[in-house]
């Protein structure tokens, strides 16, 4: 094997004119342009959002919510609208077809119309093998691609498909798929996956995803969707993670939400925007409700100032402040 003697050694030229580095078989692994070469061709690609400013085109998302706070209703209402102007594949590992229906359809049997190019899918349980979910994802999304020309892919969700591996290595091995086909075929990725807080008195964060934290290190954007702590009907959507654009929902601009059935169409409808704050478990005030609460029982029974102090172990002047108010 020859010895390169200058970097030009590592260069390989193809018919295109793009330059390739090589290693040792001269076998190309790495594109090479001049820089003035990669900002050109970059601005020369228009880059649009796909649902506000939350998730953007070629982009792979992740979606992310605790159990039953409606994260695939949610999705399924991105996908719809979406639908409209190009074709979605929402591949469902979540919900069986008949729960499906029950969604979308009204008290009288009538069901929802959802656009032509709202394409979904979910498993074949005569043809599935744990084993070969993720083996075989690249030539089934890729063939699905090819066959329905589909523009946007939604899978619902990751825990799922990682078989319950959830380490950075499994994440990472489906990261790698989706961006070579998002490079292939130019398609943009939602990834919808779960939840696990365990502090609801603190604001939500990349920490909270179940599947594993460093997903948020491999996609383009994040957001999720967590239910108000003090209003029963609020839920809200915080964004966390944008690469084309500027956070515009953080922490002191969520977006308030509440989930609503409209005609036979479950959705979440915007109803404002608020402090995150001010949505969170509120350690102090539950505190000192559940205080009162039980210093008026006792103050009932006829205990008195100290003896209801030493009962619920605070001071007696909290105890005094607790009974006034």
């Amino acid at each position: 094997m020859r010895v390169p003697t200058n970097f030009n050694d590592f260069i390989y030229k193809d018919t295109n004119g793009n330059h390739w580095l090589r290693f040792c078989n001269s076998n190309p692994r790495l594109l090479i342009k001049n820089a003035n070469q990669w900002l050109q061709n970059c601005s020369a690609e228009s880059v649009s959002p796909l649902w506000s400013s939350l998730w953007f085109e070629r982009e792979i998302c992740c979606l992310f919510a605790e159990a039953n706070v409606g994260k695939s209703i949610y999705a399924v209402q991105m996908a719809c609208e979406i639908a409209r102007s190009k074709t979605v594949l929402y591949i469902d590992y979540e919900m069986e077809d008949t729960v499906f229906m029950k969604r979308y359809s009204d008290t009288e049997g009538n069901l929802f119309s959802f656009p032509d190019n709202f394409l979904r899918a979910q498993l074949n349980p005569f043809n599935f093998s744990d084993r070969k979910l993720i083996a075989g994802l690249y030539h089934t999304l890729d063939s699905l691609i090819e066959k329905n020309v589909i523009q946007v892919i939604i899978i619902d969700n990751l825990t799922f498909l990682t078989e319950g591996d959830n380490s950075g290595l499994a994440i990472s091995r489906i990261i790698r798929i989706l961006k070579k086909l998002r490079d292939k075929h130019n398609v943009s990725f939602l990834i919808v996956a779960h939840a696990k807080r365990s502090d609801t008195s603190v604001p939500v964060s990349y920490r909270d995803i179940f599947a594993n934290p460093r997903l948020f290190q491999f996609v383009d954007s994040c957001f999720a969707i967590v239910k108000s702590e003090n209003e029963k009907e609020l839920y809200y959507l915080k964004q966390l993670k944008s690469r084309n654009a500027e956070i515009e929902f953080g922490s002191d601009n969520v977006i308030l939400m509440k989930r609503e059935k409209n005609g036979a169409f479950l959705q979440f409808k915007t109803v404002g925007h608020d402090d995150e704050r001010k949505h969170l478990f509120n350690k102090k005030s539950k505190n000192d409700e559940w205080l009162r609460h039980n210093a008026t029982i006792l103050q009932n029974q006829k205990l008195s100032l100290s003896e209801i102090a030493e009962t619920l172990s605070i001071s007696k002047s909290k105890a005094y402040r607790l009974l006034k108010k």
